[in-house]
């Protein structure tokens, strides 16, 4: 009988699974991660991906940047021809290195004896330098690139059978290695961003200063990539999903802590009973969702449309629903404005703040439409300490609530036309524009690789520095609107200014001295190769 293949294979005998070789031609939505992970290896040679559990990170190392360098792999020192090898740091972890590097066409093309991977193991085992020498002595490694992915990797820290002298040599090889410039070895890991309090994991030092230099958090999923995760598959395999089921999808996932887990368990489940069906529709539709999730139909109000009555009609659901919005008592301008003008001119610039990341304004000619954020988010994208934001969100609680631990503005039809409001949703706009605007030139220069006079003038490089000197944004706030934070910051110190150069190291600089889970110790990871001691070559001897 032949196997139907689900496009959305992330549920395995109801257990969630992550992408993989098999599975990648169905991996969306995390393009921009992957063109920051590429850019972040090819400028330091060492990447940690980090992020709490279930949040993709191996899907995205093993369908998205694995096969992506297969592909479409950067230049490095030996072209664009790559190798690579990935485990987890099971048992003794230099052992594990051992048994992925003893694989053909790794360090040798002949045929290798059946112990050979014991005998690089006693190579690794010598020092800290013996992956440099295993390379060097490798011909193949003088033609291609490696790199090294190790997923899981606080299994290292967590697994306590493992000798605390192996975890300091397994490391030491991999870093001395990627700061080797005539060998070409990279590494990538993923980690969950709980390790970083493990005892263990603290104990090594060189591991957390290079982690703080070279590091990637890897977030939710934003509106566009979830659409993009959810719609390509179908397009692919030629169905579609109806408009009313993809909005509720998004309104329910996108704030989500659990949304990879969800996303995967909803969608697989969804195309299976659609699939399933005697006549199926052209379209997957709200109907199928909910039978196969066995959930309720509840409407919701769509972001950023006003009317006093709203018909949310479900596919098949035999039944319109109005939704009066005349029971919502209404709030008039002229009060919002006298709460604002009885604020000190400090609580005003936090006002305006508040309002600018609760609200968005798409482009000039539509209208204000909304952004729900938690107070965690809000605090450390506003640099406003919670009681301050608190105290503005009891002013206007007649506007403003809190629901599902979500800050969220209830009327914002009532205040669509305050002429401060208008104001500052506009500026935010602009400087968002700037902001995506450098995020899209980094792109153009670090991943289609365009020289980055062809790409901006000196004017406009002055004119962005400009922009950054007087606005100051934080990593937090361009998430917002871009991943390619890291990517635009190092674009953007290609203008060659002196000014540039110097207000890019005081950004960097801030935004490390906030990140105090990564590393307690100042940054010591050593730019040189190691200094070459005379050794015999690997002799291998076969077993008789």
């Amino acid at each position: 009988m032949l196997k139907i293949k689900n496009p959305y294979p992330g549920i395995e005998f109801g257990i969630s699974k992550p992408f993989d070789e098999t599975t990648k031609d169905y991996f969306f939505g995390r393009e921009k991660d992957i063109d920051n992970l590429r850019h972040l290896l090819r400028k330091n040679r060492f990447v940690s991906l980090l992020s709490p559990s279930q949040y993709g990170k191996t899907s995205l190392l093993k369908a998205g940047l694995i096969p992506h360098l297969t592909n479409y792999g950067f230049h490095a020192l030996f072209g664009s021809n790559w190798k690579t090898i990935i485990f987890e740091p099971e048992r003794n972890p230099i052992s594990t290195l051992a048994d992925a590097l003893s694989v053909p066409h790794i360090l040798y093309d002949k045929k290798m004896p059946p112990h050979f991977s014991e005998i690089l193991f006693s190579q690794l085992m010598k020092n800290d330098n013996s992956l440099i020498y295993l390379c060097e002595e490798s011909e193949l490694m003088q033609q291609s690139n490696l790199l090294i992915v190790i997923d899981d990797f606080e299994r290292l820290f967590k697994n306590y059978t493992i000798d605390e002298a192996i975890q300091h040599r397994f490391i030491n090889l991999l870093l001395n290695a990627t700061k080797t410039k005539h060998i070409a070895v990279y590494v990538i890991f993923s980690m969950n961003s709980d390790i970083t309090e493990n005892p263990a994991y603290r104990k090594n030092s060189n591991l957390m200063d290079a982690i703080r230099l070279s590091h990637y958090y890897l977030l939710n999923m934003q509106q566009e990539e979830l659409l993009t995760a959810i719609l390509q598959p179908a397009q692919k395999d030629k169905f579609k999903f109806s408009d009313d089921l993809v909005q509720k999808l998004i309104q329910e996932l996108l704030f989500d802590k659990n949304q990879l887990t969800k996303l995967q368990d909803y969608l697989s489940k969804t195309w299976l009973h659609w699939k399933n069906e005697h006549k199926p529709t052209a379209s997957i539709t709200l109907r199928h969702f909910l039978a196969a999730t066995k959930q309720s139909y509840k409407p919701t109000i769509e972001v950023g449309k006003s009317a006093d009555k709203q018909k949310l009609k479900a596919d098949d659901v035999q039944q319109e629903i109005e939704i009066n919005t005349d029971e919502t008592p209404t709030t008039s301008i002229d009060s919002i404005e006298k709460i604002y003008h009885s604020f000190s001119p400090k609580q005003q610039t936090e006002c305006k703040i508040v309002f600018q990341l609760l609200t968005v304004l798409p482009s000039k000619e539509q209208k204000i439409e909304l952004r729900d954020l938690s107070l965690d988010d809000l605090v450390q994208i506003s640099q406003l300490s919670a009681s301050n934001i608190n105290t503005l969100l009891k002013k206007f609680d007649t506007i403003i609530t809190v629901e599902n631990d979500l800050i969220h503005i209830k009327d914002i039809d009532s205040i669509q036309d305050w002429d401060l409001l208008q104001q500052w949703v506009e500026e935010e706009r602009k400087n968002a524009q700037t902001y995506k605007d450098l995020a899209g030139a980094a792109v153009e220069h670090f991943i289609k690789n365009i020289p980055s006079e062809e790409i901006w003038s000196q004017d406009k490089f002055e004119e962005v520095h400009h922009w950054m000197k007087t606005h100051n944004p934080n990593e937090s706030w361009a998430l917002l609107y871009d991943k390619q934070y890291t990517m635009a910051i190092d674009f953007l110190r290609k203008g060659n200014t002196t000014q540039t150069s110097d207000l890019i190291h005081e950004n960097i600089e801030r935004e490390n001295n906030t990140d105090k889970s990564l590393s307690v110790t100042t940054p010591n990871v050593r730019a040189n190769p190691p200094v070459k001691k005379p050794r015999r070559k690997i002799v291998i001897k076969r077993k008789t």
